[in-house]
């Protein structure tokens, strides 16, 4: 297949930079063409010899799309024909979110939306509208068909790294703090009754919101801040439990990371843990109060059974695309 793929970011550190990644990584036997709007560089904009990417500033899209009325209607009448006949001819487009669409100056058989989360008014331009979950936040303002499919989520393929300085038994949380509904607010609440000490991966390569002074400098957390993958993998591997304090998830790679890699999972039901095939009995579901028996957490064997993930396996998902 020949793929588009639009995105906001490229590179960075959220989940619509690491769903970009697993995509390409998913869909190497393909060429993938990338539309970004801000490269934000660092390990998730390295991606394979199959992709090709490019600013929305790059001559194949600039104008077309301009908030200048007279420059955009001049591309979209004179330059866009030329672009949609001899520059593109895709089999699919996938348009993460609505920011940076080159509807008017591509050509795809099959144009797909997933908002990533966010409630978006959507164009009548696209085929499908594919949520990541049944958690996944959408705004049906156009009478869209819309598939539910998970993501492919093969883990960290990057080697462990030891982190110093980190106790031998410890409780591991990933989320930047953007507010209430990723949980820095439940966390606040939380900190001071959990067991353990908490290691808390963030980072400030996507966002700039900063952490609560309540919890910056709190003595039961460990912070790490803009940590590689490497060192993300020893975490998981090691972490007692990874404690996700999300209210909503659109598909949530950290908590899928989780489940390839750490012992037992502590979450609201949000994200990937919509889907049943997601919970064992290491997996433990929360409520809206985040209420938890930490006793819990002794009767978990230190040796586990991986779990069977084969519905966010790669196959699976590019089965998904051919049937689209």
């Amino acid at each position: 297949m020949k793929i588009l793929i639009n995105t906001p970011f490229f590179g960075g550190a959220g989940g619509m930079e690491r769903l970009l990644r697993e995509l390409c990584r998913t869909l190497d036997v393909d060429q993938i063409d990338i539309v970004y709007t801000w490269n934000l560089g660092g390990e998730l904009s390295q991606l394979g010899p199959n992709v090709t990417a490019r600013s929305r500033r790059s001559l194949r899209y600039r104008g077309s799309e301009s908030s200048n009325p007279v420059l955009r209607m001049l591309c979209r009448v004179l330059i866009d024909p030329f672009r949609r006949r001899v520059l593109s001819n895709y089999d699919l487009e996938i348009q993460l979110n609505l920011i940076g669409h080159t509807l008017h100056s591509t050509r795809a058989r099959t144009r797909l939306l997933n908002p990533c989360g966010a409630p978006v008014d959507i164009p009548g331009d696209f085929d499908l509208i594919w949520l990541e979950s049944s958690d996944a936040v959408h705004s049906p303002s156009f009478n869209v068909p819309t598939k539910v499919f998970a993501p492919p989520s093969i883990g960290i393929l990057e080697d462990a790294e030891p982190v110093e300085g980190i106790p031998e038994q410890f409780l591991l949380t990933v989320f930047n703090p953007h507010g209430p509904e990723k949980g820095t607010t439940d966390l606040e609440g939380l900190i001071d009754s959990i067991p353990l000490p908490l290691v808390w991966c963030h980072s400030n390569a996507t966002i700039g919101d900063s952490v609560p002074e309540a919890l910056l400098d709190h003595p039961n957390i460990i912070h790490i801040d803009d940590g590689t993958h490497s060192q993300f993998r020893w975490l998981y591997e090691n972490a007692q439990a990874y404690l996700s304090f999300s209210r909503s998830e659109s598909f949530g790679y950290a908590i899928a990371d989780a489940l390839v890699h750490c012992r037992a999972v502590v979450s609201r039901q949000v994200g990937v843990l919509s889907y049943p095939e997601s919970i064992d009995d290491t997996v433990f579901l929360v409520g809206e109060t985040w209420d938890f028996d930490w006793s819990l957490l002794h009767e978990i064997p230190e040796e586990r059974t991986p779990r069977d993930l084969q519905h966010l396996s790669p196959e699976r998902f590019r089965a998904h695309l051919l049937e689209i």
